[in-house]
């Protein structure tokens, strides 16, 4: 990788860890803006959604890597953050399943890959099904 390749992949995992830190709530700002979002749908706006989206992909990557590095109680609050800011994906629920397996809360983590099985594509069943049995 060269030099520039390797300055803009740290500039933008500063400015993924600045986002995700910089809010007490991650969600707070999101969560205000409900109201706003919802009027916003009916005239075209795509702002928030647009935001909300990047917030939620910054915390499934947090999620992600917190589990990789054995940390479930990080991973387990940004997966929870990233269901807060987008209840419609399955990859939170996903992720707070492997976070409460590594915490040893199997029924919850049980409850939660339920929860992203109902809703997941069909590419992304078998791997939540994988979870569910080594459970």
């Amino acid at each position: 990788m060269n030099l520039s390749r390797k300055i803009i992949a740290i500039g933008a995992a500063v400015a993924m860890t600045f986002t995700y830190f910089f809010f007490k709530d991650p969600t707070e700002k999101f969560t205000a803006q409900k109201g706003n979002q919802d009027s916003n749908k009916n005239t075209g706006s795509s702002k928030d959604s647009k935001e909300s989206g990047a917030l939620y992909t910054i915390l499934i990557a947090r999620a992600k890597e917190m589990i990789e590095k054995g940390k479930a109680d990080d991973a387990f609050k940004a997966a929870s953050d990233a269901v807060r800011v987008n209840g419609k994906d399955y990859r939170g629920y996903y992720y707070k399943a492997v976070s409460l397996m590594q915490l040893g809360r199997s029924d919850e983590a049980s409850l939660q890959a339920n929860l992203s099985l109902e809703i997941a594509p069909d590419s992304a069943k078998d791997q939540i099904r994988k979870l569910l049995k080594s459970n």
